[in-house]
């Protein structure tokens, strides 16, 4: 098995640790959220989503709408279908 890093395009979310990483199978999408970053002096832990789209290896950054995640790290997230 050969590993590589596939190229996507999109603005993808910045380095961070302690978020979470959803697998939607049936949509074909990957989902980031939240999470932390030690090297930030300020405003550390993020309330962000991201969106990769495995299908066209696009980054999409969620707009949330109406009450805004908190700024969380080591939280949990599951999908059920």
């Amino acid at each position: 098995m050969k590993l590589s890093n596939a190229e996507t395009t999109g603005q993808p979310p910045c380095p961070r640790l302690m978020h979470t990483m959803t697998l939607f199978m049936e949509l074909g999408m990957i989902v980031i959220a939240g999470g932390k970053n030690d090297n930030m002096r300020e405003n550390s832990f993020f309330n962000d989503m991201f969106v990769l789209d495995l299908y066209k290896l696009q980054w999409i950054g969620v707009n949330q709408m109406g009450d805004y995640l908190e700024p969380r790290a080591a939280h949990l997230a599951s999908a059920y279908s």
